[in-house]
């Protein structure tokens, strides 16, 4: 339309600065009448593509090619949505049929893959139940009720401190496991414990213990010397080089004594115990 407006601003000024141009208006005229008659022609070819455009991008074959893709990216709202668009723009079309028979295929194989899922989820719940109970038959079980802490120790692990040992034991609380490891020393002489290292099968450890975190009393011509820390990315590789070793050496070293121990079988398997227990109710090694 602006090409009309111009002409005929035109047409306004030539009337105005010359009135013997009848004839240059007359042609003017004509201009825009043949200018209306070629935007007619136009807008009539541009809705005439507009709707082949359209016919084309709704054409039966070209909806079921879409439907298709739905159907390998396993898609069922997006195929039922082309299939609606289908059977309402080409009812009873074999692609119409086609996507019907896409749809029900897909349907039928996500229920399947639903229930498989749920079987598995089931079947790995009870195996982890079994599990958890077989691990955790094999510890003693301590509540803490003030606390709200659940202690887990091995069955063999001693429980006073008048025992040599090497042992692990797990505290859970609101779900989530942690471990501890605990180095029991006793004897007749304090060896005044201010390092421990760990000899398996000849790689050598040392746990960062300190005099003051190790605890040291004595009774009836008996002393004792304990550290009981958490486990650290170290000492967890560590229990588990242990449990799996052919010879563990134990080192409790002071500044003028040290005490060597081997590590008992029984103890290892304790150790395995623990950590089978652990991995059970949900721990994870740390990650430093």
């Amino acid at each position: 339309m602006r090409p009309l407006f111009l002409l005929l601003i035109a047409m306004m000024l030539l009337a105005g600065c010359n009135d013997n141009s009848a004839d240059e208006i007359s042609s003017l005229t004509s201009e825009v009448e043949k200018s209306k008659e070629e935007i007619a022609k136009l807008s009539s070819e541009n809705a005439k593509l507009k709707k082949e455009l359209q016919e084309i991008k709704n054409g039966p074959d070209k909806m079921l090619a879409k439907a298709k893709q739905y159907y390998e990216n396993k898609d069922l709202d997006g195929l039922n949505s082309a299939l609606a668009s289908l059977k309402e723009k080409h009812p009873g079309s074999q692609e119409a049929d086609s996507a019907q028979e896409l749809s029900d295929n897909l349907a039928q194989s996500l229920e399947e893959e639903k229930q498989k899922a749920e079987k598995e989820a089931a079947e790995k719940a009870e195996a982890d139940k079994k599990r958890l109970a077989s691990a955790t038959g094999k510890l003693k079980k301590d509540f803490d009720e003030v606390e709200g802490i659940t202690w887990y120790t091995d069955k063999s692990s001693p429980v006073y401190v008048d025992r040599n040992s090497l042992h692990a034991y797990i505290g859970v609380k609101d779900g989530t496991a942690w471990l501890r490891i605990r180095i029991q020393y006793t004897g007749d002489d304090w060896v005044f414990i201010d390092n421990y290292r760990i000899n398996v099968d000849g790689t050598n450890t040392d746990i960062a213990a300190s005099y003051y975190t190790i605890v040291r009393d004595n009774d009836y011509g008996r002393v004792w010397e304990y550290y009981d820390g958490p486990v650290s990315a170290l000492e967890y590789g560590l229990l588990v080089s242990i449990a799996d070793s052919d010879k563990t050496i134990v080192r409790h070293q002071g500044s003028e004594k040290r005490y060597d121990r081997t590590v008992t079988a029984k103890e290892k398997q304790a150790i395995k115990n623990v950590l089978d227990a652990y991995e059970a109710l949900g721990g994870t090694p740390p990650l430093y």
